[in-house]
């Protein structure tokens, strides 16, 4: 058992074979904010673990504290992705029927398929630096 949440969360990143500066563009946060979570310097918001867990599907009581099994079971994935903003991207569609958009979520739906956690990644790095108004969460609880 991993008794460290800092620990837990560099897990996660090992597990998917990504660096620092990957792990943390993914969460939406800096690469030293998360250097300092996975030393345990600091912890990190709620927002955080919710965006862990669901975009890596790490199971929220063992990221949390560290019980059960690392990862989630399926149908908990499941509920996530019925949870998402399917609405909103099919407004989206209508109001713009757009080729490249209709594309972009078409690739998109098949990453997710397919499971591949290092392209969602690079996914969410894109939509970071395309969007530089976003906020950032590098605040603690």
């Amino acid at each position: 058992m991993h008794s460290n949440l800092g620990e837990r969360i560099r897990l996660i990143r090992q597990k998917y074979h990504l660096k620092q500066h990957e792990f943390a563009v993914s969460l939406g946060i800096s690469q030293g904010y998360l250097s300092e979570i996975e030393k345990g310097y600091k912890e990190p918001s709620d927002t955080i673990l919710i965006v862990i867990s669901n975009l890596y599907a790490i199971n929220k009581e063992w990221l949390q504290k560290g019980s059960g099994a690392m990862m989630m079971e399926a149908s908990e994935i499941g509920e996530i992705i019925m949870e998402s903003k399917a609405e909103y991207v099919c407004d989206l569609i209508r109001r713009h029927n757009n080729t490249v958009l209709n594309n972009m979520i078409g690739a998109l739906m098949r990453i997710m398929d397919e499971g591949d956690f290092r392209k969602m990644a690079a996914i969410q790095s894109l939509i970071t630096f395309a969007d530089p108004g976003k906020k950032k969460e590098e605040g603690s609880k």
